[in-house]
């Protein structure tokens, strides 16, 4: 339906278009336990633990850099579970390196794999996990499904046409997606019921909606719709059909990707005034004790504190309290001690437990009057 407003918004006829989803074998495509125990040996997988599976080309469309991310949150919150990640592409060194430089020790990084592993990958996996900044309705999410992985994708194109909130989770791309997906993941790890509950509404819906049966009745009637039409009057010439389609799906993604990225532009100025606002008093205040002027330094800092973001990302917001509270703390600790103190939260949150407790000592010592690092 999607793709069919889209056209239908640039002038197409809808009486002359006709939506036929993509259907799947969903006999073949159903959990396997004897693949499954071989995947779990092949890769070293514990069964006792939940498995997020992530499995597509490393690049920039799949955003392996939002999954990176995710996953690191999320196993500090809940380091119970594996993520397997399969597939190559340029993103690849970049996701090894974060990988080993965070420690994620629970995350496995498979490498490219053929495609008939897959039924095996998803006969292990728990959550198929999918943060795409565009797709049409990607097919791994109908397999995905069909083999009663719970999806955990984007909200893009045609997306929630397949998947719906009883048999999965998708998030919109852009501010806030990360903590969005994270929460996802972190509530299905959490409740094996509910997993449950939603993988077997998703096979469901894939048996009874999305079937190879289904999709052949709905080409018949679209020839059947198209004949008539060319008994009727004169249509687009044979040879020139082919490359209509194709440009038709160029332009949807195309469209698409122009959307997401006129979301981020549209909340950059927001996002910029929110940095202004407690970086030019900052920079004041720098300015006054280079002149010798501390007291109106201080009063000037104060005036950055307040102006302390508290935004729909929070990763930023404490990237502005640390960087702010690192000018101060060579001029007044017990000042640098407060802003730390004020976004204790956000460490927790973003960072875990064992970071809260670095920066609560960072604090008691600051307000011992010590300067730190």
């Amino acid at each position: 339906r999607h793709l069919e407003a889209w056209q239908v918004a640039r002038g197409g006829d809808a009486a002359a278009i006709e939506v036929v989803y993509t259907g799947i074998d969903a006999g073949a495509w159903r959990r396997d336990p004897a693949a499954a125990a071989a995947a779990a040996t092949r890769w070293g997988v514990d069964r006792s633990k939940p498995v997020v599976l992530h499995a597509a080309r490393l690049c920039a469309q799949k955003q392996p850099r939002v999954l990176a991310e995710v996953l690191r949150r999320v196993a500090r919150e809940a380091p119970g579970f594996t993520a397997l990640v399969a597939g190559d592409g340029p993103d690849l060194p970049w996701l090894r390196e974060f990988v080993a430089r965070e420690q994620l020790t629970q995350v496995k990084l498979l490498g490219p794999v053929p495609n008939d592993a897959m039924r095996g990958l998803l006969s292990l996996a728990d959550v198929f996990f999918l943060p795409s900044l565009w797709e049409g309705i990607s097919l791994a999410l109908y397999e995905a499904m069909a083999m009663g992985a719970v999806p955990v994708s984007a909200a893009v194109s045609g997306q929630p046409e397949l998947v719906t909130p009883e048999c999965g989770v998708l998030v919109k791309p852009g501010p806030g997606e990360v903590e969005a997906y994270a929460a996802a993941l972190l509530g299905l790890l959490r409740d094996p019921a509910g997993r449950q509950r939603l993988a077997a509404a998703g096979r469901a819906r894939v048996e009874g909606r999305f079937s190879l049966a289904e999709m052949g009745r709905r080409v018949d009637a679209a020839l059947r719709g198209a004949a008539a039409r060319v008994a009727a009057g004169p249509v687009l010439p044979e040879g020139l059909a082919p490359l209509y389609g194709s440009l038709v799906a160029a332009q949807v993604q195309g469209g698409d990707l122009s959307d997401a990225q006129y979301e981020e532009l549209t909340a950059l100025p927001a996002r910029l005034e929110r940095e202004v606002a407690w970086r030019a008093p900052a920079e004041a205040g720098r300015l006054l004790l280079e002149a010798g002027q501390r007291d109106l330094a201080l009063r000037t800092f104060d005036r950055a504190a307040a102006a302390l973001p508290a935004s729909d990302d929070p990763s930023s917001d404490l990237a502005a309290r640390q960087g702010l509270a690192k000018q101060l703390i060579p001029v007044d600790p017990a000042r640098a001690a407060a802003v730390l103190e004020a976004g204790l939260p956000l460490v927790a949150a973003l960072k875990g437990p064992a970071a809260r407790t670095m920066t609560e000592a960072l604090i008691q010592k600051l307000r011992g009057g010590a300067p730190g690092r």
